[in-house]
């Protein structure tokens, strides 16, 4: 079946990924309503190896809030960015329209109402 909302499912994984560095490899935990969860686990650790899966060192403790939880902060801000910068265009493609194929004065009540919508939301 599955877990409580307050328990943890305990998940041992071992990745082998010879040509990648441990530093560019961010492990991304989501619950099953689509959650991000950070902070899962205080037994993170990553162990060095050669091409051939030969340790080249002894396993390392993954600081989380060090190195995991920064790069989660800079993939959301990007993201945010992202979606900001598309809203921006959508905005900016809408003035242009509206500079050549002016707005009926219902039309622009209606867009002005929707625009206040949209804000409301984003506004929390």
């Amino acid at each position: 079946s599955g877990t409580a909302a307050n328990e943890r499912l305990a998940v041992n994984v071992d990745i082998f990924l010879p040509s990648l560095p441990c530093d560019e490899l961010i492990a991304n935990v989501v619950d099953e309503s689509g959650l991000q969860q950070l902070a899962v686990t205080d037994t993170l650790s990553k162990l060095r190896v050669d091409r051939n899966g030969v340790p080249m060192d002894i396993p390392q403790p993954v600081r989380w809030n060090e190195t995991i939880a920064p790069a989660f902060q800079q993939r959301k801000v990007i993201t945010l960015m992202e979606e900001a910068r598309s809203h921006l265009a959508e905005t900016l493609a809408e003035i242009d329209h509206e500079i050549h194929f002016p707005l009926e004065q219902s039309e622009h009540e209606a867009r002005t109402q929707a625009l206040a919508e949209q804000a409301a939301l984003l506004q929390g």
